[in-house]
């Protein structure tokens, strides 16, 4: 509560509030640049591989909106597109990880463990949708509370993957 008597006077010094101001428009530009700045720094065949992992979350999306008569997938299917073609591809848009939340990331590991995907798959296709949802906290998509979330939701060491594998049957889904 302030005393109307009291003359003390707060300073503000005003190269405080520029910097403040610079800096949320730093931020503001930084944020729609965030995944063409990680792309940039990746060779050929990481993107690649990061489109196959996040068409393959997709697809994961599409079945369980299947269930509910939506398609979950569709910004995300987009999304995983211009991955596979950046940088001549078109803009990357943080908006399609817009509801992503830690029960769906789970839902997906424990979705590819049933269809018998490989462990080690499985752990780098999550690696990729964390590192993805980590650059849409920063473009300002996902708060920073799910992606904590989101990072609870752990892969397989290599002992448990023995442990699953025992359980399960494995089915090869490609060639090699």
């Amino acid at each position: 509560m302030t005393n109307p008597n009291d003359n003390h006077l707060t300073i503000i010094n005003p190269s405080d509030s520029a910097l403040a101001h610079v800096g949320q428009v730093a931020n503001h530009y930084a944020a729609q640049n965030v995944f063409a700045d990680y792309l940039s720094r990746k060779a050929d065949n990481t993107i690649r591989r990061q489109a196959a992992d996040l068409a393959r979350f997709v697809e994961f999306l599409n079945q369980v909106g299947e269930q509910a008569g939506l398609q979950l997938g569709t910004a995300l299917g987009a999304f995983a597109q211009a991955v596979g073609m950046f940088p001549d591809g078109p803009a990357l848009n943080a908006d399609a990880w817009h509801g992503v939340t830690w029960g769906l990331v789970e839902g997906f590991r424990n979705w590819m463990v049933a269809q018998g995907d490989a462990v080690g798959s499985i752990n780098v296709r999550l690696s990729t949708v964390k590192a993805y949802a980590k650059l849409a906290t920063k473009a300002g998509v996902l708060s920073a509370e799910e992606l904590a979330m989101i990072r609870t939701v752990a892969g397989y060491a290599h002992k448990e993957a023995r442990r699953i594998d025992e359980r399960r049957e494995t089915s090869r889904r490609g060639s090699k």
